[in-house]
């Protein structure tokens, strides 16, 4: 379980697919709101990280993370 002060020293990035059935954007939203250290980035694409778009969104939010650290 996530505690209150845990969730505020989570760093996240949340990728979230625009037209995702299976897991709706506005759960990635809710967590978003959640995390208040998080990022979101909604993407034109569904449900698999595997989609062009989604994918080079991942792979920049990695490349962010390395250079800006997770702080």
């Amino acid at each position: 379980n996530i505690t209150a002060t845990d969730q505020q020293l989570v760093n996240a990035s949340i990728v979230q697919g625009r037209y995702d059935m299976i897991c709706p954007p506005v759960s990635a939203y809710e967590l978003h709101k959640s995390l208040p250290k998080s990022r979101l980035f909604f993407t034109t694409a569904g449900h698999a990280s595997r989609e062009k778009k989604t994918k080079k969104k991942l792979i920049e939010e990695i490349n962010w993370m390395a250079k800006n650290g997770s702080n």
